[in-house]
């Protein structure tokens, strides 16, 4: 049997004795099981036609029906065994081989791989999205048309493109310059996303200064001429190629000074990503 996970299927029981007669039950002598990993839920056992009162194994009990229906809802993905007793009896067929493919896509289900936290100014970033279905069953096959949108304070909010890797995962990259938190939203078209489910899904991060360009760095002199023999600094903030401050001193920073008599100097890291060059 084939069968797709949220999706109701119904069985037909026909209800015999051992001599082949037709014969009735009630619903609660029914149970639906699939081992070992509970792949199919018994959702209702819904009786047929009843039969007359007194006749079959029910007699005396009221109506019963020769007939049941019984209403399974996938909910595992994979292949399964469903096996339908009554009495705690197999019936005929039973185990019967369920072939479930996975539901609905699912955004809120939905897995990320990859670095989604945090990406550096200007360099390519990717991660993959791995689409499931509301239980949490991966998609086994692509096909949706993804799209990637970068939106966040600062200019250069970037951009960022989708790849069907035809197998349920898809493959995004994005490059950002300006750093900071900044939303990554993946949309689907109007109209695809099964009914109560979102047609998006909005990844929080954020992008980091990206490696510190000597060419946009900012240097501020002191507001007096320094005095011989006196301690005087420099003041530098670090900057990315893209005007991001850079916070932390992610290269070594040398300073030397010429002039009439010798000089020193020595350079101090400050916090925030500051450089003091103090000379004298």
């Amino acid at each position: 049997a084939e069968m797709r996970c949220d999706v109701p299927e119904t069985l037909d029981l026909q209800l015999f004795d051992r001599f082949r007669n037709a014969c009735a039950v009630t619903a609660d002598r029914v149970t639906v099981s699939s081992p070992p990993a509970a792949a199919v839920r018994l959702a209702a056992v819904r009786p047929g036609a009843p039969a007359p009162i007194g006749s079959g194994a029910d007699a005396g009990k009221g109506p019963a029906s020769r007939t049941m229906y019984l209403d399974l809802v996938p909910v595992l993905a994979g292949r399964a065994l469903v096996e339908v007793r009554v009495d705690g009896v197999p019936v005929m067929g039973s185990p019967m081989v369920a072939a479930i493919a996975p539901g609905a896509l699912s955004l809120g289900a939905s897995m990320t791989r990859g670095a989604v936290a945090a990406c550096a100014a200007g360099a390519p970033a990717s991660f993959v999205l791995e689409t499931r279905d509301a239980g949490g069953n991966r998609l086994t096959e692509g096909g949706m048309h993804f799209t990637a949108a970068l939106s966040g304070e600062g200019a250069g909010c970037g951009s960022g493109e989708v790849r069907d890797r035809n197998d349920g995962t898809y493959a995004v990259s994005y490059v950002r310059e300006a750093a900071g938190p900044f939303d990554l939203t993946l949309s689907l078209p109007p109209g695809v996303a099964k009914e109560g489910e979102a047609s998006t899904l909005t990844l929080k991060m954020v992008c980091l200064p990206g490696p510190t360009d000597v060419g946009r760095c900012t240097a501020e002199l002191p507001s007096e001429p320094p005095q011989a023999g006196a301690v005087a600094a420099l003041k530098i903030q670090r900057f990315d190629r893209f005007g991001n401050a850079v916070a932390g001193a992610d290269s070594e920073l040398r300073a030397s000074g010429s002039g009439p008599g010798p000089m020193t100097t020595t350079v101090v890291d400050r916090e925030g990503g500051g450089v003091e060059v103090q000379f004298a």
